[in-house]
């Protein structure tokens, strides 16, 4: 009985063994980087621990992007204080892992833990505990993306290990600069626009290799004329220095191509080279969903491939599916194709997420105005002046 309890054992760890190095299974995992926790004792250190839990979203996404999704920043940033637990957000995300972490800052040096999580029994598969210098910021993000592909089974290719293993280093203050323009960014203010332009521009100013911030500037540089910080020819001609700079210095950060390719389609009309950026970006970077949403409206869209354009908007809100702007774009896309009732299903969804959010009314109103319910288009208008600021009186003057 001993001898047969012990061969029992034995062939219990084998097994164990053996589906720890089994083949991983066939398709593309998909994984959320939760927000990392600030464990800083100045609050004001937020800022860092947003950007980390960016920097890494972005950095998983490039391992292998046929293999491994990564859900976007929007959804994940959902779950900042949340009280649900893993299994309970990966059965809304639909995903297989989750990335926990967390940083403690202080002076120059920084500690970052993290932890790799199996969705299906909330196994703890790894974790790391990793205490340097701020400078090496970077490089603690390639150890943890090296780790957590070495636990899922993920294959690299020679390029992108050799990047992991670079032993890179940032400037400080550089890098502080960068995430607090990021942080500024994600706010989408006038304020926090202008901000975000000053901070990436003092990153490069003290950096003028940072590939990354020319990059990340020229992102702010589109959104300016959104918010009137600056007019469109303006906006348009610093972003395309900025995502040229970008690529000039790195030929592999995906967002300047898609920068790039938004420039070239909204500003030069220049169709090919919309494409042939847009294509580059989406080659680098799959599991970026600006990449799909961009390509989608402001190429496929305006040339008339509404099947494709629907397609890549439908990729976007797998990667990000929590983005309200995204949801209710894909509402307008289907408004593009002349598809009207998917585009009422989509434009009320997104109402359910939020019914105070301006364009999904303008869309709405558009949608009705094509169908021809003319009274309910003004209502649908009204309601998105209204909650856009507009005077109420105004508003109510010209119904009349």
């Amino acid at each position: 009985m001993a001898m047969a309890g012990l061969l029992a054992i034995a062939g219990l760890l084998l097994g164990l063994q053996f589906r720890r190095h089994a083949a991983p299974p066939p398709g593309k995992i998909m994984l959320v980087v939760l927000p990392f926790q600030n464990f800083s004792d100045d609050p004001r250190q937020n800022y860092f621990a947003e950007g980390m839990t960016e920097e890494m979203i972005t950095q998983l996404g490039s391992l292998n992007p046929d293999r491994l999704g990564v859900i976007a920043r929007a959804t994940s940033m959902q779950y900042e204080n949340t009280h649900k637990n893993s299994g309970a957000i990966a059965r809304e995300l639909g995903v297989k892992y989750l990335v926990e972490g967390s940083i403690r800052r202080s002076g120059d040096r920084v500690r970052v833990t993290a932890q790799l999580i199996q969705a299906s029994d909330q196994t703890h598969l790894w974790a790391g505990d990793f205490d340097r210098e701020l400078s090496d910021v970077l490089q603690i993000q390639s150890d943890i993306a090296n780790a957590i592909a070495a636990e899922i089974q993920i294959t690299l290719s020679q390029q992108t290990r050799q990047r992991l293993s670079a032993g890179r280093r940032v400037n400080p203050e550089a890098y502080e600069a960068y995430l607090q323009a990021l942080q500024a960014r994600n706010q989408r203010t006038k304020e926090s626009i202008e901000r975000s332009i000053a901070e990436f521009n003092r990153a490069v100013t003290i950096d003028p290799h940072y590939a990354l911030a020319y990059a990340a500037l020229a992102h702010s540089y589109t959104l300016a004329p959104i918010f009137a910080v600056l007019n469109s020819a303006e906006a348009m001609t610093r972003a395309r220095d900025a995502a040229l700079r970008a690529i000039a210095l790195d030929d592999t950060v995906a967002d300047a191509h898609t920068v790039l390719g938004f420039v070239k389609a909204h500003y030069d009309y220049d169709w090919p080279g919309a494409e042939r950026e847009y294509l580059r970006a989406l080659e680098l970077n799959p599991s970026s969903p600006y990449a799909h949403m961009f390509y989608s409206n402001s190429y496929l869209s305006p040339l008339g491939r509404h099947d494709a354009a629907i397609g890549e908007m439908k990729k976007a809100i797998e990667l990000d599916p929590l983005s309200l702007p995204f949801v209710s774009f894909l509402g307008r896309t289907y408004i593009w194709a002349r598809r009207y009732d998917e585009a009422l299903e989509q434009l009320q969804r997104a109402e359910t997420m939020n019914p105070s959010f301006v364009q999904n009314h303008e869309r709405m109103a558009h949608l009705c105005a094509h169908w021809g319910k003319y009274e309910e288009a003004i209502d649908e208008d009204e309601k998105a002046r209204l909650l856009s600021g507009e005077n109420a009186e105004r508003v109510i003057a010209r119904r009349n």
